[in-house]
């Protein structure tokens, strides 16, 4: 069981690889921006999320 999850897991993340480098060849300047966005708005939820969680576990 635990192997499929990790196999469909790879395959997820390859194809948004595949699928990303298309776009970079396709699109370079629109592509580069918006990966920047998604990249910087991750890092935002992550930061957000684990602040949250901080102060549910200290209080």
């Amino acid at each position: 069981m635990g192997k499929l999850e990790d196999m469909g897991k790879k395959g997820i993340y390859y194809a948004l690889l595949i699928f990303a480098i298309v776009l970079v060849v396709k699109h370079p300047v629109e592509s580069t921006n918006f990966f920047i966005d998604v990249m910087y708005n991750s890092i935002r939820w992550i930061h957000t999320q684990g602040m949250d969680f901080y102060n549910f576990m200290t209080n």
